[in-house]
């Protein structure tokens, strides 16, 4: 597992967030209430689906 610490040497802010509790909510308040440009789902889990879908912001193509 990545550092805090490691990822903030190369310019990056890291952080875990425990997504079976308000994934959007919490995803949505860490980017500003932007959104994300790119959101890759892994699993074929059509609830982790919808929400990749709704953190991306209405001008992703």
């Amino acid at each position: 597992m990545y550092q805090n610490k490691d990822a903030a040497a190369h310019g990056v802010k890291l952080v875990y967030v425990n997504t079976r509790e308000n994934a959007v909510e919490t995803l949505m308040e860490i980017s500003g209430g932007k959104g994300y440009d790119d959101v890759l789902v892994f699993a074929p889990v059509p609830a982790v689906i919808e929400q990749g879908d709704a953190i991306l912001p209405l001008t992703a193509a």
